[in-house]
């Protein structure tokens, strides 16, 4: 779903590579910073875990993560 700020949920049974997630939402603009897409998760060990990805570039192994129930991108708009 998307909600306030830009910021998508997707649930368990729709769990994707954010690459795919991102560039299938239609909901991208010229504005989007895709070299700053961050990804929240609750980890219910440690908190939260963050990691920012640069979407800009071919996805790869260390440049893409699945999604879990749970996880919030924030796409921002360009400096």
């Amino acid at each position: 779903t998307h909600g306030a700020n830009g910021v998508i949920t997707y649930a368990r049974e729709r769990s994707f590579a954010i690459s795919s997630v991102v560039f299938n939402t239609g909901l991208l603009l010229t504005s989007s910073d895709m070299a700053r897409v961050k990804v929240t998760r609750s980890d219910a060990a440690n908190g939260f875990k963050e990691w920012t990805f640069d979407l800009s570039k071919e996805p790869s192994t260390g440049n893409d993560l699945w999604l879990r129930d749970g996880d919030v991108i924030e796409v921002p708009e360009k400096r």
